[in-house]
């Protein structure tokens, strides 16, 4: 379950984990460079991701302190809109405004994208 929260304190670990995506980042980035040159997507869909990944190898290339630090600032921020979110939907069913059905329909939703922000 620690795990599972991203709590793990393996050096080891991490500095393969931390491998790992710096890898696949620049992956991503050599096989976006593909997809311009063969016209597979549009330009701004192309620059969009571009950002992204250049923004994700940027922390990832930092120094290791620097972006551990920058990790768990993320991370605690993440949790605390998370939260911040989910008591918002929270008031609006208690409130009457939605149903339980849209309720879990949203709370999927943004379980999905919490998922993804916090790049697991």
């Amino acid at each position: 379950m620690i795990r599972q929260l991203g709590f793990h304190n393996d050096p080891a670990e991490q500095e393969e984990r931390h491998l790992a995506l710096q890898t696949v980042t620049q992956a991503a980035l050599a096989r976006l460079e593909e997809l311009k040159l063969e016209g597979a997507a549009s330009i701004e869909t192309i620059e969009h991701l571009r950002a992204y990944y250049e923004k994700k190898l940027g922390v990832l290339t930092q120094d290791t302190e620097e972006a551990r630090q920058h990790q768990r600032q993320r991370r605690s921020t993440l949790q605390q809109l998370s939260h911040d979110i989910h008591q918002a939907l929270i008031g609006l069913r208690n409130s009457g405004v939605i149903d339980d059905g849209v309720f879990h329909s949203v709370e999927h939703d943004l379980d999905l994208e919490d998922e993804r922000l916090r790049g697991r």
